[in-house]
């Protein structure tokens, strides 16, 4: 699924708000809270339901309980990324 349509899935069914740029800062190698997108045929995609329910997890954390990044990737690091290539 194309970032853009990944981003507005997000927003329709969880209520989230996400930027794209917010969303390649928690896929950086710095920050490491989310695999990155795929690039397929230059298009920045999404595995779904992979990337969204780890994405859910980490606004919820974020947006709902106001958590610092690094405390949410403590708690991620309990539970490992899914995400098969």
């Amino acid at each position: 699924m194309e970032m853009h349509k990944f981003i507005q899935l997000l927003e329709a069914v969880g209520g989230f708000t996400l930027t794209r740029r917010a969303f390649l800062s928690y896929s950086s190698p710095k920050i490491n809270l989310i695999a990155p997108p795929i690039m397929k045929d230059g298009k920045a995609c999404c595995v779904y339901p992979d990337h969204f329910e780890r994405m859910a997890t980490i606004l919820t954390l974020r947006q709902g309980y106001h958590l610092p990044l690094k405390t949410i990737r403590e708690l991620l690091d309990h539970f490992p990324q899914r995400l098969t290539t």
